[in-house]
């Protein structure tokens, strides 16, 4: 049984957001969601968390997307390129 949850306060500048597509209304298994958590220095990605979940058993991780946005600006250009 899980009880709690603990997550780290949020970096100066961070921001988070999550989208899941699904197959019906009210569906409790997605067909793919994503999840990016980005630190911002003014527009420059200074730390970048990214994941995919219903493509495997667990959720993935996608280190190449994060390294494509670390350090880079955040511009609709790039956020489509990583």
């Amino acid at each position: 049984v899980l009880t709690s949850v603990r997550l780290p306060a949020a970096l100066p500048g961070e921001r988070a957001a999550c989208h899941r597509a699904i197959s019906r209304a009210r569906a409790e298994w997605p067909l793919v969601e994503a999840v990016a958590r980005l630190a911002l220095q003014g527009s420059v990605i200074t730390r970048a968390a990214v994941a995919a979940g219903g493509v495997a058993r667990v959720p993935l991780r996608l280190p190449e997307v994060e390294a494509a946005l670390t350090g880079r600006e955040a511009t609709p250009g790039v956020l489509a390129e990583a």
